[in-house]
């Protein structure tokens, strides 16, 4: 597919995710091996953009979560020779005007782009799983 020529509203073609329970699992048996990635926040006009970094992580690796004003970024692959794990962790904190249940996210050149919309009424959700294209 090609994205220029495209008239998707979305960066890239939808791949599901991976089983989500089995990572879920095997990221708890995992905790004291994580990796815990840079962060950067940029605030614009009516968003913040969020960007972590995330060299040799696929896109159908992760899962993401908006819980209240809260980003949850887990994630886990088998890199190198040896077929070592990579697991990796974020909980990223808002602001309170930040509505992480509509972020959109989107994962390209190894950095995750999480794109959170501001609002003057905060999601009363509590966990809401996010996509990422």
């Amino acid at each position: 597919m090609n994205i220029k020529n495209s008239c998707s509203a979305y960066p890239g073609q939808f791949v599901s995710g991976r089983d989500e329970e089995k990572l879920t699992r095997q990221l708890k048996k995992s905790r004291r091996k994580l990796v815990h990635p840079f962060v950067y926040i940029k605030e614009s006009g009516d968003l913040y953009e969020v960007q972590v970094s995330a060299p040799g992580l696929e896109r159908e690796g992760f899962i993401i979560y908006g819980d209240g004003t809260s980003l949850l970024v887990d994630a886990s692959a088998t890199t190198g020779i040896r077929q070592d794990k990579k697991n990796f962790h974020g909980n990223i904190a808002m602001p309170v005007n930040a509505d992480t249940e509509l972020t959109v996210a989107e994962y390209k050149n190894s950095v995750l782009h999480l794109y959170v919309p501001k609002t003057k009424q905060p999601s009363k959700h509590a966990s809401t799983r996010m996509v990422v294209y």
